[in-house]
């Protein structure tokens, strides 16, 4: 019995293991190819966050990292990969959101802002197509018939990154 016991109990330790395992720890290679290239900067990630931030993602995008996100732009099923990045020198803090994509021998890069700033830091994450409207005219919907990314600071302002016509376009969301 009490092997039994001792057996289920290593079960679900190693169950609640993967469960809580960092969703940061999958890299695409473009995004890790982009890295490699800016050895000073890394990922967002939940420890990153002021605590209030901590709670909202953890409540909101339990299983997310808050600087990784991959979406299909053009529905084409390629992948772009969304990063939200930070880095410290010795003056200062600094954050990059960009999308990055693999594109044959080289990598495409979007950057969306960098700027420096002290936290709280703006998060990403991917939103599936659909209709989504601007904050300040509720009225007017937009449909987004492909992936689109949310860059926000959390209980702030939110634009929604989407590809208009091969274009990079955003509408704010929130403010």
């Amino acid at each position: 019995m009490r092997k039994q016991f001792l057996s289920i109990a290593v079960l679900l330790s190693t169950a609640t293991s993967a469960w809580a395992a960092d969703p940061c720890t999958n890299i695409p290679d473009a995004a890790r190819a982009y890295l490699k290239a800016h050895p000073d900067w890394k990922i967002l990630r939940t420890s990153d966050l002021i605590d209030d931030d901590k709670q909202l993602w953890r409540h909101y995008h339990k299983a997310v990292c808050p600087g990784l996100a991959e979406v299909d732009l053009d529905g084409s099923g390629k992948r772009y990969i969304g990063l939200a990045l930070i880095r410290t020198t010795k003056s200062a803090q600094e954050e990059r959101v960009i999308i990055v994509r693999a594109a044959r021998d080289k990598l495409e890069t979007w950057t969306i802002y960098s700027e420096f700033k002290a936290p709280p830091y703006t998060v990403i994450w991917r939103v599936s197509p659909g209709t989504t409207w601007e904050w300040d005219q509720p009225n007017r919907k937009i449909r987004i018939p492909n992936d689109s990314l949310v860059a926000a600071t959390l209980e702030s302002a939110a634009q929604q990154f989407y590809l208009k016509n091969g274009k990079l376009v955003y509408v704010q969301t929130s403010d």
